[in-house]
């Protein structure tokens, strides 16, 4: 345990009065110097009024925090796209093959990934506002500087200057000229990259036979149910489109807005309605219920967690990220809280409208009023939560959600009448065992991409802090 001394009056040199001890350099076989003066450019980007739209698909890419993985490369599970006009006129935040991304605020601060246009869609890339292009100068390869940003003693000095702000952690470009990284010869730096290149070789076998779980969970029901998925996103990048007056009247609610209208739209549910009679109403073991509203005052150190839009995001209930609620809070909201099989979903906000999570513990918790239960019966929980997840379902919920800008819902009226998968439960089964046999099978191709990173660490580490 490392024990340190300081002055009362040092706090105040903090607008937080942060109360915990700076990050200390170890000390290496190489003397440091700022991380900025190893820079050619940084600079962070932007999105257009409006955010990102479905409608822009298939376009120029916006990477934000998100698509930067924790193995070091461009996530590609879920891509936004912006129009190709914005890109052009862009005057900021165009990425270049090779480029370093480094997320700036929020959680993920400081997690960064190297780009390859190989591995992307498209060579029309940027970044949006939370992330900022890093390129190296002459003096240090772009793909040193990318591993000594993914060093212990670099993170550790990122967390330490982020976390001062009193919000959410952000990194700032006071805080880059504040990092150190030490200085090594070219000579050097192309001796250690030489010895990581069996490292890296054994990585890129492996990413080559990466799949991500939303390919997975499509491929399975497209098998199952004959998908053309082809089909579908041909039809999402049309962008204009005719439409007769008597085709507002096909829905309920009269609906004349463009995005309830799109050809792909229409492909979705001729699909889905050829191969499957059902709908979800057939299927409730109780009506679709929307969740519980909360005040600041209602958190307490109570036994039931707050299942809120952001505890779900990440397509499963992530418990250590939710905040408990008071004992008094639970009164009269018994009807509003979770059991093993429910499916919450929540029905607001872009980007995370849509996300499903399955309750497959017994949890104690209250769901968020922006998130709605569907609670089945004669059904398989898993095997619906996965057909939830397919890009058809998801495509719907798009399509039907309303309101304008950030500000879209979807209610259990419009879930209630989606359609749904209407085999018997052993094949259900099936198809639930074959999509959990490739998952597992990726995430063991994930465990084996790590041990290999880890030993490329410690290569770096080892020449860094090995005397010369």
């Amino acid at each position: 345990m490392r024990v340190e001394r300081t002055e009362f009056a040092k706090f105040s040199k903090y607008s937080s009065l942060r109360l915990t001890s700076n990050y200390e350099l170890p000390k290496l076989a190489f003397p440091y110097d700022d991380f900025s003066s190893f820079l050619d450019f940084i600079e962070s980007g932007s999105r257009p009024k409006g955010g990102i739209k479905d409608e822009d698909y298939g376009q120029a890419l916006s990477l934000g925090g998100e698509q930067i993985d924790k193995d070091g490369i461009v996530n590609t599970e879920k891509m936004p796209y912006v129009p190709f006009d914005f890109y052009d006129n862009a005057k900021k935040g165009l990425v270049c093959d090779g480029d370093i991304l480094i997320c700036k605020d929020g959680a993920l601060t400081g997690k960064c990934c190297i780009v390859d246009f190989a591995k992307l869609p498209t060579d029309k890339v940027m970044i949006n506002e939370h992330v900022f292009i890093v390129r190296a100068n002459s003096r240090i390869r772009q793909k040193m500087l990318f591993y000594l940003m993914r060093t212990d003693f670099f993170n550790s000095q990122v967390i330490d200057l982020a976390y001062r702000k009193k919000a959410q952690p952000g990194l700032t470009l006071d805080h880059i000229k504040a990092l150190k990284i030490p200085e090594l010869s070219l000579k050097s730096q192309d001796e250690i990259l030489k010895k990581l290149i069996p490292y890296e070789e054994k990585i890129n076998k492996l990413n080559a036979k990466k799949v991500n779980i939303q390919e997975i969970i499509d491929k399975s029901f497209s098998k199952a149910f004959g998908f053309s998925y082809d089909g579908f996103d041909s039809l999402k990048g049309i962008k204009a489109y005719r439409i007769a007056c008597s085709d507002v009247s096909v829905n309920g609610d009269l609906r004349c807005g463009v995005r309830f209208h799109r050809p792909a739209r229409v492909y979705v549910e001729k699909e889905l309605q050829t191969k499957m009679k059902a709908k979800i109403k057939d299927y409730l073991a109780e009506p679709i219920v929307l969740g519980a509203s909360i005040s600041p005052s209602d958190y307490d150190d109570g036994d039931y967690i707050y299942i809120s839009m952001a505890t779900i995001k990440g397509w499963r209930l992530d418990n250590g990220s939710a905040s408990t609620v008071s004992d008094n809070y639970l009164n009269g909201k018994k009807d509003k809280t979770v059991s093993i099989n429910d499916i919450i979903l929540a029905r607001s906000g872009e980007g995370t409208i849509g996300k499903v999570a399955l309750i497959d513990e017994d949890v104690k918790g209250v769901f968020a009023d922006f998130t709605m239960r569907i609670r089945l019966k004669n059904y398989n929980p898993e095997f619906a939560y996965y057909y939830f997840r397919t890009s058809y379902f998801q495509y719907l919920i798009e399509t039907y959600k309303k309101g304008l800008g950030n500000n879209t819902n979807i209610f259990p009226v419009a879930i209630k009448e989606f359609p749904i998968p209407d085999i018997d439960l052993k094949k259900q089964k099936e198809i639930v065992a074959e999509i959990r046999k490739m998952n597992d099978q990726q995430k063991k191709i994930a465990e084996d991409i790590a041990d290999q990173q880890v030993l490329i660490q410690k290569v770096i580490e080892d020449n860094l802090y090995k005397t010369h």
